[in-house]
């Protein structure tokens, strides 16, 4: 509604988001606080452990923290987005479950294709899309594939990959 009434009054919207969500300390009040300023989404992790929970490049695997549950749990509350994006595939699963509301995976490429830490395993895609959510695939090589020249294919094979397991209406 509020790009629409921006567009509608001819002014620009952006949408702010955090690609982590350490901003938040271990205080779910600043949760309210950044949405009070205007920030819509969070990824739970980024690549390494936080007090929610694991990211796609630690070692442990470990899963959402108790922390991360709570924090899961009031970002529904409020409304605030979240966004599973390097998050690791235990802590994506958890924080799948744990949500009360869809989720998205905002930038990703299929693991079932190649095995890379940054990529999603089909059960944690179709998950996000049975909780009514959406799998972005990304145009990252080197989330892809090892080739170099002449890959812009896998690409497209990673889309058809997603939308096979997802299904189109929760593939982006």
């Amino acid at each position: 509604a509020d790009v629409d009434r921006a567009r509608d009054q001819g002014r620009i919207a952006l949408f702010y988001l955090f690609q982590n969500s350490t901003q938040f300390g271990r205080d779910l009040d600043t949760v309210d606080v950044f949405y009070g300023l205007g920030v819509r989404s969070s990824q739970i992790t980024y690549n390494w452990q936080n007090w929610a929970g694991a990211g796609c490049d630690e070692e442990n695997g470990s899963g959402l923290t108790r922390f991360g549950h709570e924090l899961v749990e009031k970002m529904n509350d409020v409304g605030m987005l979240i966004d599973l994006s390097h998050a690791g595939m235990r802590t994506m699963a958890d924080t799948i479950a744990a949500s009360s509301r869809p989720v998205i995976i905002s930038h990703t490429c299929c693991k079932a294709l190649y095995d890379h830490s940054r990529n999603t395993t089909d059960e944690n895609m179709r998950a996000t899309a049975d909780k009514g959510g959406l799998v972005g695939i990304t145009q990252m090589r080197p989330f892809m594939t090892r080739q170099i020249d002449n890959a812009v294919h896998v690409y497209y094979e990673h889309i058809e990959h997603a939308i096979d397991v997802a299904g189109i209406d929760h593939v982006c």
